[in-house]
């Protein structure tokens, strides 16, 4: 049972390294596509190209997606970021849990494991499992719709900008 809460723990870790890796992506691709528009001064419009001018609306709401994409990925990310920390509902507190075991003394939490039998604790670690499974299950369902995202519109929009950014600066 303790490899099982093992191998659920490193599952948790391996999301979170993932999505802290996204996040670091999502840092530098904004970075990048702000300043090609900073380059490109795309706020100032010409009155000799209508062309040219339209182009930049075309950028902008591009990069308006872009940015929403980015607020999406943002709400996964941090969804798979941030700590589950829900309890097993029982109704005696668990010798496992950290928040449990932390609001007893040193003393008191070893007077709790040695009162434990040996199924009494087996249930324990089996409802910690439990927790845990779900935990992961939410996290990977997270992951999966952020990784969609991020490669299907965040990735796009932002070559588009790009694309948009460079074409806007031979032309001017």
């Amino acid at each position: 049972m303790f490899r099982i809460v093992n191998r659920y723990d490193h599952y948790i870790e391996l999301a979170n390294n993932k999505a802290n890796f996204l996040l670091a992506f999502l840092v530098s691709i904004n970075l990048a596509v702000a300043a090609l528009l900073g380059y490109i001064d795309i706020f100032k419009f010409e009155l000799v190209s209508p062309c040219v001018n339209i182009f930049k609306v075309l950028v902008l709401l591009v990069y308006l997606f872009f940015i929403g994409a980015g607020c999406r990925v943002l709400f996964f990310l941090y969804r798979v970021i941030l700590p589950n920390t829900s309890s097993p509902s029982s109704t005696t507190p668990s010798s496992i849990f950290f928040g449990d075991v932390a609001s007893l003394t040193p003393d008191n939490y070893a007077g709790v494991i040695d009162k434990l039998s040996e199924g009494e604790f087996v249930r324990d670690l089996s409802f910690q499992a439990n927790v845990m499974a779900g935990i992961v299950s939410d996290k990977f369902a997270s992951q999966k719709i952020l990784m969609r995202v991020t490669l299907l519109w965040l990735v796009p929009s932002a070559f588009l900008v790009a694309v948009g950014c460079v074409f806007l600066k031979a032309v001017s």
